[in-house]
Order: structure tokens, then C-alpha cells, then sequence
């Protein structure tokens, strides 16, 4: 079978939030789960939904691999430490993460959202892929080196309308990969935070509805990306092809952000007026 990536051959790869809604469209976990997969990984599925890590599991064992499906919480701590070590203990010491759990609320602002989510919004985005990281670094460093893809957000660049807490967990992923590759870079590990735009997937993706003209119409495209397009990129920057690219952040939103504002201004102020002049009434 031809490998597109050869150097990634019985070497053990974690891919977090890589479980898949049946009968939705893929995650961009399972799709970089899959693509690993095929270039002969022995990759370990990791999801905190048993069913949608099961059903990932059983489309990859139906296309002829075999993964491992570990059940763990990316917002808890203890099981983030758990995950990892069985992956060493089970599979061997692993030489790729992949973060692509998240979760968001859509609604609220971080002033009004219950605490309790705003806590598990940032426990799931941010002190996850840190915990992760932290998981699997000493066995990275142990076997002379490794790669780590975080899965930040085009909203660590702009604001989108979401809660502050999405926005703020995305926009970390920058600084983490960066100190990941100055603290580590020395001893064999990369880290780059690759940041998707607008992707249909079957969770973030569709759980909106339809995807708004307005917001359609600011991409260079015209259209959303789909997880594949994502999982090419994470698996390049893990690659060899990659060797010098470490720490920088990848802006994978078709060109989005080319256009300037990620959406349309109002045209309800005309004019723009200059709120310090102020009129003379008469």
C-alpha cells in the first residue's frame, strides 16, 4: 500500500475529539484519525462520547485498520494522565498528539454564561491540549523527539461573535505551540497550532443550522472547508516535509481573513460619524 507519509509507520499517534456523530458528517479528529491511519499509524481515537468514539472505530476497522478507542475526558486532569500512560503502556510511547477535542456555547457572553460552563469551556480547550502536552512530552523526550498538532480556531485571530472563554482557549493554542517549540525544540519535538476556519463537520460544523450568506460571503472560496482539508494540513506539519516549520500558528480558513473583517459591518450608523464632535443643538 503506498504511504504519502512513510515516517509515520507503526509509530503511535493520539487524536483527541476523534469520535463521529452517525450519520453526521465527520470530525476533523476522525478524519486526521483516518489519514494517520492510512499512512500505517497505530493510532489511538480518544473521545469522551463512547458512541461516537465506537463509531469512528468501527468506520476505520471497516476500511481494513485497527485503532484503539480510549474513552477520556479532555476537561479532567486525572484522565488526560490515564489516557496517556495507556497509550504507552498498550500501543508504545507515543510520537504524535493531535488536540482536536473542543467544545463552545453558543449564546451568551462569558458575563452571563453559568460559571460551570465557562469553567468546563476552558478546561476542555485550554488546560486540555496543556495537560495533554504535558502527558506525553517526557516520553517524546525519552525516545529523541516527537509531534504535537494543536487545533486552535481562525477565533484566536478575530472575534466572531462567540463567548470570550472559546476565544480566549483558541487563541492560547498560539502560545502554547510556541513555548512548546522553545523549551523543547532542542530535543527532537515540534509543535504547531493549526487554526481552521469554517468546517462542515458533523458537530460544530451542522449543530447551527445552516451556514449564514453574511458569513459565506467573506470567504475568498465561497464556500466551508471540509475535515479532510484539515487533517492534510495537521499530517504535513507532522511530517518530515515539515522539518523546519515549529511553533508558528497555520491559518487554514480558505481565505477568510483575507478579506479584512470576518463579517459584514453594519450599515445601520451611516456615515461613520465621529463620536467626539460633538453637534451644537439650536
Amino acid at each position: 500500500m503506498y504511504l504519502r507519509y512513510p515516517e509515520f509507520k507503526d509509530k503511535v499517534v493520539i487524536v483527541t475529539g476523534a469520535g463521529s456523530i452517525p450519520g453526521k458528517k465527520p470530525s476533523i479528529g476522525y478524519a486526521t484519525a483516518q489519514k494517520f491511519a492510512k499512512n500505517g499509524a497505530n493510532v489511538a481515537i480518544v473521545d469522551v462520547n463512547e458512541t461516537y468514539g465506537t463509531h469512528s472505530l468501527e468506520l476505520l476497522y471497516g476500511q481494513g485498520f485497527e485503532p484503539t478507542f480510549i474513552q477520556a475526558d479532555m476537561g479532567d486532569k486525572l484522565q488526560i494522565k490515564e489516557m496517556v500512560n495507556r497509550v504507552n503502556g498498550e500501543l508504545g510511547p507515543p510520537f504524535v498528539l493531535v488536540t482536536a477535542a473542543g467544545i463552545e456555547k453558543v449564546g451568551q457572553n462569558f458575563v452571563e454564561m453559568p460559571e460551570q460552563d465557562l469553567d468546563r469551556i476552558l478546561d476542555v480547550n485550554l488546560a486540555g491540549p496543556l495537560y495533554c502536552c504535558r502527558g506525553v512530552i517526557p516520553y517524546m523526550v525519552q525516545n529523541g523527539g516527537g509531534r504535537i498538532a494543536l487545533v486552535g480556531s481562525i477565533q484566536g485571530n478575530v472575534t466572531l461573535g462567540e463567548p470570550t472563554s472559546y476565544q480566549l482557549s483558541k487563541a492560547a493554542m498560539k502560545a502554547l505551540a510556541r513555548n512548546i517549540a522553545f523549551e523543547y525544540g532542542s530535543m527532537g519535538i515540534r509543535a504547531n497550532n493549526i487554526e481552521p476556519g469554517a468546517i462542515a463537520t458533523g458537530g460544530m460544523g451542522e449543530g447551527r443550522g445552516p451556514f449564514p450568506e453574511e458569513m459565506r460571503s467573506r470567504i475568498a472560496m465561497n464556500r466551508r472547508g471540509h475535515p479532510d482539508e484539515i487533517a492534510n494540513v495537521i499530517l504535513f506539519h507532522c511530517s518530515e516535509e515539515a522539518s523546519y516549520v515549529n511553533g508558528t500558528s497555520i491559518l487554514v480558513d480558505g481565505g477568510w481573513l483575507a478579506g479584512g473583517t470576518p463579517m459584514k459591518v453594519s450599515d445601520n450608523i451611516p456615515n461613520d460619524p465621529d463620536p467626539r464632535v460633538k453637534t451644537s443643538s439650536k
